[in-house]
């Protein structure tokens, strides 16, 4: 990263010091983050539904909490991936996905 893009604040924000605090306290698995996306994603779930109640009704409510347990950025994001690939963590865990090569060597 250019150091006149200002990425040297980026990683150093309230996520990264839980993510920390969790694989400290529970070591190096994958499960724990996972357990505490899935537990921020609910209460971003149940916070939006209660908003979306107190201004729009009862059937905004419902709508806004369906639609956000579905919509893919959500799920994505505290899903831990599909069993086919592993990712890497700010704790170094698991391994980074291959490179893509090219099938054919066709001109």
């Amino acid at each position: 990263m250019p150091p006149d893009w200002g990425g040297e604040g980026f990683l150093h924000g309230n996520y990264v010091n839980l993510e920390t605090a969790i694989f400290f306290i529970f070591g190096p698995h994958l499960l724990a983050m996972i357990l505490v996306n899935a537990t921020f994603a609910g209460a971003t779930i149940v916070l939006i539904a209660d908003i979306a109640r107190r201004v729009f009704g009862r059937a905004a409510s419902v709508a806004a909490a369906v639609v956000l347990a579905v919509v893919g950025a959500v799920v994505l994001l505290t899903s831990g991936g599909d069993d086919k690939k592993e990712t890497t963590t700010a704790a170094g865990e698991g391994k980074a996905p291959r490179p893509r090569t090219a099938t054919s060597t066709a001109r």
